[in-house]
């Protein structure tokens, strides 16, 4: 069967969407790496001062700015140029829906299913590794040099950073720009290249799973408040438990905890409401997985009720997914993306530095 013009545009669309996306982390991650060593370089020969930790410190943050206005400010305005989106077809979209509570409410099978799929797919890793350090590129960045939390302040950029920046920009990003770009070639195949462009972009495998099926169900938000109001607030409560966790386990002080338990040593009484602390929390987070999972199952049942609009009655899901993987661009755009994901973008950034200081 013949596809639709505008279908075969809509492909297209999901090609540029994926080659942004790789342009954007590609540069991301070049231009940090050059100015981490930069910086390193200059601490080394106290040029920035001689308490070394501050300047580190200083830099650490002023990096981290730097990634954000690269990747997000990048990708949001790359993707509405090369898409074609205009302000006014994100306006409305930051309207509060009538029943926000409810939607809001998808957040429970958002984090059970997402979390099904997860677990599984870090256990494999895990497995196969041994390590996330083993596995190198393949793991979730959390737990790197940028996720250690040393000091009070720490604690709270890396919150912000992850509860309340990545949300808004993600939001507007994907089920913003993008989505809204393929509406036309349906509502279906708009959320699920939405979810997969959110997923490509974290950059990891075992984020890439994750990442998707919970991209499915905020799009599926997305389209049927016709708001991006409840997707931020999703998504944010979702990060806000990345966020504590990382918190939590990722400081000295658990650190140490962890050793002292190994080699037999008594821990303190703060010690051990830490441990406890931390323990309540993973019951806790694993209570939301089981009743999320239910939540899920039971939303999927009565899928007729959920089924987004097919634009292109004519074309089969099968049609569609061949008539996608055959476009050029979106070859391309897939193939980088995945690249990047098993490792290319260390290949390409140890050629744009030295390495001596970084």
């Amino acid at each position: 069967m013949t596809v639709p013009d505008k279908f075969k545009y809509g492909c297209v669309r999901v090609g540029y969407a994926l080659i942004i996306i790789f342009v954007v982390r590609m540069l991301t991650e070049t231009v940090t790496r050059i100015a981490a060593e930069a910086a390193l370089y200059l601490i080394a020969t106290d040029a920035l001062g001689t308490d070394h930790q501050l300047a580190l410190n200083i830099g650490n943050f002023i990096l981290q700015i730097i990634q954000y206005l690269l990747m997000y400010g990048g990708g949001i305005l790359l993707t509405a140029w090369a898409l074609d989106i205009k302000k006014t077809d994100l306006l409305p979209l930051a309207k509060k829906p009538k029943r926000l509570g409810k939607a809001v409410s998808w957040v429970v099978p958002s984090y059970g299913m997402g979390q099904l799929v997860n677990i599984p797919v870090i256990i494999i890793l895990l497995i196969i590794f041994g390590s996330p350090q083993e596995a190198g590129g393949l793991f979730s960045p959390i737990g790197s040099s940028a996720m250690q939390v040393n000091n009070a302040f720490d604690a709270v950029w890396i919150f912000i950073e992850t509860a309340v920046m990545a949300p808004i920009c993600e939001e507007i990003w994907f089920r913003g720009i993008i989505q809204t770009k393929l509406n036309c070639c349906g509502s279906g195949f708009a959320i699920t290249s939405s979810a997969l462009c959110f997923a490509l972009a974290h950059g990891n495998l075992q984020q890439f799973f994750y990442t998707f099926a919970i991209g499915l169900f905020i799009g599926y938000v997305r389209y049927a408040t016709g708001s991006l109001v409840p997707t931020v607030i999703i998504h944010a409560i979702i990060n806000s438990i990345s966020a504590i966790m990382i918190i939590l386990v990722f400081n000295p002080t658990f650190v140490d905890i962890i050793n002292k338990t190994a080699a037999g040593f008594t821990l303190s009484q703060g010690e051990s409401m830490l441990m406890s602390a931390v323990a309540l929390y993973l019951a806790m987070c694993m209570i939301f997985v089981i009743v999320g999972v239910f939540s899920a199952i039971g939303k999927l049942r009565n899928r007729r009720l959920y089924t987004p609009i097919n634009n292109f009655p004519i074309l089969d899901k099968g049609e569609k997914f061949k008539a996608l993987i055959k476009t050029p661009e979106f070859i391309v755009g897939a193939a980088l993306c995945i690249a990047y994901m098993f490792g290319l973008n260390d290949l390409v950034t140890m050629l744009a530095y030295s390495g001596q200081y970084f």
